[in-house]
């Protein structure tokens, strides 16, 4: 019994045991129960074995575990229900009632997603602002099946449709993870951050719960009704759907209603509702939640059936899950609504209240920063906190002592006592205060008066979990916003607010054209929902700054478990086909570099002078100690090497070699090496004359072609074939070829290789590659199929496509590293793009060689008499044939001329 206090009450009476229980001693402890955390005593008496605990009145209502009202006590399995509606003080029999009438009455406003008459709505786009086509995103094998459910529940919904062969310029992606409580179900999301940099925001106010405060004076009754999948029963006019089109591996589709995501959705959804339920006294919504009011039981009966009457009308419906009927307390907002006024919610001030004794200087600087946060509302403020300022000072030691206990105490029970949480007012500029630690997160969230003046509304903290603890301190500080923002989800939706952080990287790291890492990215995505900007504030200042080093026991799994499985996917997808994973981890866990970089990552402290710390914001580190650049692979030093000698196959040049490397992997001075690689490449340079300066010269090489009809086997007779006026092509069996097979035989112009560049500039690389192979000792054949491999799969200047997707539609595997999978690319949208990218580049090249050979237009036209220019034979020969020719077609820049005894084009 050591530790048990024995003084105070010895024995006590219980309800229904004969006589009286003697007690062995009591405890104080902090109980937890989900996310509500209370300070509970406990009594120790001599029982036997396997007897049960038993809970106290007091503690189960701190919890919410049970409920007091008015004649019974209700009991409630949690404090939210399984479909997420605070139902702690509420009369569940009193509810349900209410709704079973209202079923009876009004059972098509209880029956699926309702759809709004009379409505659609227009989305306003910027067309300043050039829109985006995103490409194919890949889908986990396990959630396919789930995706392809959901697109046919919203197709059979009507909620969204597939998009014809029309095009489309805006093309999102999608982001989906399966849900927690039932795995059979995926959460869908589209990712339209691109897309909402050219949405306008509709103006519309956002009704403040004073607003609706000052109308409920004298209210006895309440109810709150959700509307089921608010957004989606808002429909969008044609011309609106084309930016909220996606992209699946089904192809593309559409939103017919108003979707999740878009940053506008929030404004012309509580315009859309409030149109709806407009002229209705004590009826007010906000956003998808609407809550009615009456003085009188019978005046809220009243209000409720007309709300109802309205929504029937209209052709809404509600989530029956998620409302709440004929009630005296009522949750909304953060508020508890009763009969006799209004209540701050209590569990506000849990993280201050059962905050610990500062151990160091740095927490003790911590606190103050916090309660001198509240030092308005606290009298003698600066006198309570004199003690403890002394132990600040420079150069004093740190020694706790009981009169420093003491003032702590004081400084807690007049913040608890006199610290006033106000009202969240979204009139008021709205301030987001977060910080993290090795071991906490924390996050204040305030209104700014037109003063100036911070008014706080809320605090709150939670721990981490182990894997949480493990992140980089720039991790868990991006942690604390996407935490904070969520936590305070129902103040900040819609609104635009600042968040304060001490951690100056997440200004860059939030911004819309970071590359975060694996980790940051999916955290970002579950932002995009919210607007706001980011400001940086010393540690000293930020007030979140202790209830981070003092958490509350509270800690959150799930999107911690969503980001770690999606970590893990690119760490497992991104290994190089020709290494082994356990190759790349032995590698990493000997480099001083890396292991170096994955202390600084771990800790948050780098060297200026670390050669990773230019990118230090965008790196993370998976489970099994890989080092990732957003979702690139970061290859060891002893493996490098190997790793460029994959990308160098078939001895291509600097450019396409750096290419390749750079679209799979990446570590520091990657190009250098890439440079320095191919320039030391003994092959490369023994195929070139000693370069006269620093460009180095390729000899042109020709070689034989094989006969055609093995490549027609495999992807069937072209329709026109192009070549030069060599005499192979001008023979009668060429002539005869083309003519069985039905191939239109299209001949360059002569004495013009530019007309066939393309073939002409392949020959350069396939014949380095060639002699190389002999060089080396090499089978050249062999040695041919690897070169032809590297140059299809890399992508091409001009198409920025690899010709093999081009062709095949596919990704073709080689030894480098990739994630892509089959059928997660839209290869329709790759072609236009590949088209867009040629057209582009054949445009700037024009232009460049136009003006260098000052070109103008040609004035020739049918009928005039032109030279032609003819094959030197000599050096007596001309440069033009002196027998002129007559042009006899002009069509663009191409010219037809003849004479009785030629004809050229």
């Amino acid at each position: 019994m050591a530790g048990l206090d024995f003084s105070g009450i010895q024995q006590f009476d219980p309800h229904s045991e004969p006589k009286a229980v003697e007690l062995k001693g009591k405890f104080e402890v902090l109980v937890n129960s989900k996310r509500r955390v209370a300070a509970a005593t406990f009594y120790v008496t001599k029982g036997t074995q396997g007897t049960t605990s038993i809970l106290g009145c007091e503690t189960s209502t701190n919890l919410r575990l049970i409920t007091m009202n008015v004649n019974s006590v209700s009991k409630v399995s949690a404090v939210k229900s399984d479909s997420g509606t605070d139902t702690s003080s509420c009369d569940l029999d009193a509810s349900k009632r209410k709704e079973n009438l209202l079923k009876g009455r009004h059972p098509n406003v209880f029956t699926g997603i309702g759809k709004l008459k009379g409505h659609e709505q227009k989305i306003h786009i910027n067309t300043n602002v050039p829109p985006v086509a995103q490409t194919n995103r890949r889908v986990p094998f396990h959630l396919r099946k789930q995706l392809d459910t959901w697109l046919d529940d919203y197709l059979q919904k009507d909620i969204i449709e597939p998009v014809s062969d029309e095009s489309t310029d805006w093309v999102s992606g999608l982001v989906l993870a399966p849900k927690p409580r039932n795995p059979n179900e995926v959460r869908v999301c589209g990712d339209y951050r691109k897309a909402n940099t050219a949405i306008k925001r509709e103006k519309h106010p956002i009704p403040t719960v004073d607003e609706l405060m000052e109308s409920m004076n004298g209210a006895i009754k309440y109810s709150k009704i959700d509307l089921k999948a608010g957004y989606h029963q808002i429909p969008l006019e044609k011309s609106s759907r084309s930016i909220t089109t996606f992209i699946t591996r089904r192809g593309l589709f559409r939103y017919k209603r108003l979707p999740f995501g878009i940053n506008s959705a929030s404004e012309v959804f509580q315009h859309a509702i409030e149109n709806a339920i407009r002229g209705i006294d004590g009826v007010r919504n906000i956003a998808d939640d609407i809550i009615v009011w009456g003085s009188t039981q019978q005046e809220h009966n009243l209000r409720l059936e007309q709300l109802f009457a309205r929504l029937d009308e209209s052709g809404l419906t509600v989530n029956n899950d998620k409302c709440l009927f004929d009630q005296r307390e009522l949750w909304f907002y953060g508020f508890l609504l009763t009969d006799s006024g209004i209540k701050v919610d209590p569990r506000k001030v849990d993280a201050i209240k059962h905050a610990k004794e500062p151990k160091d200087t740095k927490e003790l600087r911590s606190f103050l920063g916090l309660a001198n946060y509240c030092s308005r509302f606290i009298k003698n403020f600066s006198t309570l906190t004199s003690p403890l300022r002394e132990l600040t000072v420079a150069k004093t030691p740190y020694a706790w002592t009981p009169r420093h206990t003491a003032a702590f105490a004081a400084i807690k029970e007049a913040i608890q006592k006199d610290c006033i949480m106000h009202f969240y007012d979204p009139n008021q500029k709205t301030c987001l205060t977060v910080d993290a630690s090795p071991t906490g997160l924390g996050a204040i969230l305030s209104n700014i008066d037109r003063a100036g003046n911070l008014h706080n509304v809320a605090y709150a903290s939670r721990s981490l979990t182990l894997t949480e603890q493990r992140y980089s301190q720039t991790e868990r500080e991006a942690l604390a916003v996407v935490w904070g923002c969520e936590r305070f989800h129902m103040y900040l939706i819609g609104a635009e607010f600042t968040i304060c952080t001490d951690h100056k990287a997440l200004e860059v790291i939030y911004s819309p054209k970071s590359k975060p890492p694996a980790r940051i990215q999916r955290w970002a995505l579950r932002l995009q929902q919210y607007k706001f900007n980011i400001i940086y504030r010393k540690g000293e200042g930020n007030p979140a700054d202790l209830l981070s080093r003092q958490p509350l026991p509270v800690v959150y799994t799930e999107h911690c478990d969503i980001a770690e499985q999606y970590n893990n996917f690119i760490e497992k997808n991104t290994i190089p086909k020709a290494m082994s994973i356990e190759s790349i981890i032995a590698a990493t866990a000997v480099d001083p570099e890396m292991q170096s970089a994955i202390e600084s990552i771990q800790s948050g402290v780098w060297a200026k002078h670390h050669p990773f710390y230019a990118v230090r914001e965008e790196l993370a580190v998976t489970p099994n100690s890989l080092l990732l650049r957003a979702n690139k692979l970061i290859i060891p030093t002893r493996l490098r090497n190997e790793t460029m000698t994959h990308a160098h196959k078939g001895h291509q040049g600097i450019v396409k070699t750096k290419r390749a490397l750079r679209t799979k992997v990446w570590w520091p001075r990657i190009d250098k090496d890439a440079e320095e690689f191919i320039k030391h490449c003994h092959a490369c340079q023994s195929l070139g004359h000693v370069p006269r300066s620093g460009n180095n010269e390729i000899h042109y090489c020709q070689r034989r072609h094989e006969s055609p009809g093995q490549n027609f086997a495999v992807h069937g007779i072209p329709t026109e074939i192009y070549s030069d006026n060599g005499p192979p092509f001008a023979s009668d069996a060429v002539k005869k070829f083309m003519r069985n097979r039905g191939i239109n035989h299209r001949l360059v112009t002569p004495y013009w290789p530019q007309a066939n560049g393309e073939a002409e500039s392949f020959m350069k690389p396939l014949g380095k590659a060639v002699k190389a192979a002999k060089m080396e000792g090499k089978d050249w054949k062999e040695e041919l199929h690897g070169f032809l491999l590297a140059y299809r799969t890399t992508p091409h200047c001009t198409t920025g496509v690899a010709p093999s997707q081009l062709l095949f539609n596919r990704e073709v595997r080689t030894n480098m590293p990739t994630f892509v999978k089959e059928g997660d690319i839209d290869y329709k949208i790759l072609h236009e793009q590949a088209k867009i990218n040629t057209s582009e580049k054949q445009s700037k090249a024009q232009q460049y060689t136009d003006k260098r050979r000052r070109a103008r237009k040609a004035n020739i036209e049918v009928g005039m008499k032109v030279l032609v220019k003819q094959e030197r034979k000599n050096k007596f020969s001309t440069v033009f044939d002196p027998t002129p020719l007559t042009v006899t077609k002009v069509n663009g820049t191409k010219i037809t001329a003849a004479r009785h005894d030629l004809t050229t084009t």
